[in-house]
């Protein structure tokens, strides 16, 4: 199984933004100067910074949402690593503790009263990776962060699906940003092009000329 694949994914898409922004300063600077190759090479790096998005943004909607099996897979692997280190690394201690205790979820649910049927805003907090078993397996106290601090209830969503949910709009928006990036890369190579068929025509009049 791929490891981690929603983050090689992010990799992917920061690479494409990272060589979409070399690539405008090269075609920048071959309008300025006037050199058909930095253009013509420049196209070359637009239609593979478009081709990085579009797999980029298709693979992270595939594995960026809360019914993909491998997101969740991969992200119950980092929470259980992290209850497993939690005794002796500091960091793995203090993740799962800003996690557990900040991180939350929030859902609109109808609610009946005696005046109306509303809807209201509830938060959902998260502990370990499954729940609250995953520190009695590893034969750990579950810890206060996984309680609510007024009834003492343990919560009952583990953070792995806790952080898929939260995830899923955040895949959406960056493939809509890649797909954009394409439409603009498209209009960039298009311009591009027609830059070069004018330093052609000027460099074609000039050398008639002489």
């Amino acid at each position: 199984m791929l490891r981690y694949s929603y983050w090689y994914c992010v990799y992917v898409i920061m690479v494409s933004m990272i060589l979409a922004a070399i690539t405008m300063l090269l075609v920048t600077w071959g309008a300025i100067t006037e050199v058909r190759f930095a253009l013509g090479f420049g196209i070359f790096l637009l239609a593979f910074c478009m081709l990085l998005e579009f797999i980029g943004a298709i693979v992270i909607l595939v594995y960026g949402v809360e019914e993909s099996d491998i997101l969740t897979s991969d992200l119950k692997e980092v929470f259980f690593k992290l209850i497993y280190r939690m005794d002796y690394d500091s960091r793995a201690n203090r993740i799962l503790k800003i996690v557990q205790e900040y991180v939350s979820f929030e859902f609109f649910k109808d609610v009946f009263n005696f005046d109306n049927l509303e809807e209201k805003k509830f938060k959902v907090k998260c502990c370990g990776a499954n729940g609250s078993e995953d520190y009695i397996t590893a034969l750990k106290p579950v810890p206060m962060e996984c309680r609510d601090q007024v009834d003492g209830g343990e919560f009952a969503y583990g953070c792995a699906q806790q952080f898929a949910w939260w995830l899923e709009p955040w895949s959406a928006l960056l493939a809509g940003v890649c797909f954009g990036f394409i439409l603009i890369h498209i209009g960039q190579a298009v311009l591009t092009s027609k830059v070069m068929k004018q330093i052609r025509k000027y460099d074609q009049a000039y050398t008639y000329e002489n």
